[in-house]
């Protein structure tokens, strides 16, 4: 097993963001905080969707993956009327690539400024 942590994705200290086991990537939820820690966009959904989905990339890529690799998404969200904007930022992202998927709406997240949470399962080949 390998823990990656590229040095532009916020590093927690008590848990691994990304970890490689194998052919297979598991990427921790991925919140919208800046390399320091700080919540990115607080009050909107959209430029927190953004900063996720970045980060995202950033850990597929220093794993050796991209964002077709992705197997398995599992979205969480504060607000679920925010279910479009997560989606339509999601595409933005994925194009036409399609994955297994969760939606899980929850009354609050680790912080209180944090509206979306994304986890993800990538394969390499």
């Amino acid at each position: 097993m390998q823990s990656i942590q590229p040095r532009d994705v916020f590093d927690p200290g008590t848990y691994a963001q990304c970890v490689r086991s194998g052919k297979t990537i598991y990427i921790s939820g991925q919140a919208a905080q800046d390399r320091d820690g700080k919540i990115v966009g607080a009050g909107d959904v959209t430029a927190q969707a953004e900063r996720v989905w970045r980060q995202i990339g950033s850990l597929l890529e220093a794993a050796g993956a991209n964002y077709r690799k992705i197997v398995k998404v599992t979205t969480y969200l504060v607000d679920m009327a925010d279910r479009e904007v997560s989606m339509s930022v999601r595409k933005k992202y994925l194009g036409d690539h399609v994955a297994a998927s969760t939606l899980v709406g929850t009354p609050a997240l680790a912080q209180p400024e944090m509206l979306i949470e994304v986890e993800v399962i990538a394969e390499l080949d």
